[in-house]
């Protein structure tokens, strides 16, 4: 595996446990809290997170992207979650490392410099390393605003 695929494979590891160790611990209350009106509990931003980085990774992989059918069958109810509960929240992070696995897999034969090919909505031109470094980039804000929605809960149960 090339030095940047492999740093990006490690960085979104490390994410991931990030993501784990924020929802550990945390009741279902605290897991669908929203800190204010219009901001997203913890259990939206990992349902987002999932998704969105597991969407990214397969486009870097595979060269193609059906941005349509993301944002219809999986961002608008990722952002819709209600009643989540750690098991289950703890389950979509495995997912989230089965994405990473695939990477591992396929890493080593993506062209990285072709386009990503786009479905359903315009979101070109795209490289595949482009997609690559978005799904981690992505992936770290949320994971930073679910670390930060943890801390806001702790620190109202206070």
């Amino acid at each position: 595996m090339d030095a940047i695929t492999a740093a990006c494979l490690d960085m979104l590891s490390t994410n991931a446990a990030d993501l784990r160790a924020t929802v550990n611990g945390l009741s279902a209350e605290a897991l669908n809290w929203t800190p204010a009106p219009e901001t997203n509990s913890i259990a939206v931003l990992v349902n987002h997170a999932v998704t969105a980085t597991h969407r990214l990774v397969e486009s870097a992989l595979t060269g193609t992207m059906n941005q349509g059918r993301y944002r219809a069958e999986e961002r608008t109810p990722a952002f819709a979650t209600t009643g989540a509960d750690a098991a289950g929240l703890l389950a979509r992070i495995d997912l989230l490392d089965e994405t990473i696995a695939m990477l591992t897999a396929g890493g080593d034969a993506a062209d990285y410099a072709g386009e990503i090919r786009w479905i359903g909505d315009d979101g070109g031109p795209r490289t595949r390393a482009w997609s690559l470094i978005h799904a981690l980039e992505h992936l770290r804000e949320h994971v930073g605003h679910a670390q930060l929605t943890r801390q806001l809960w702790q620190a109202r149960a206070r």
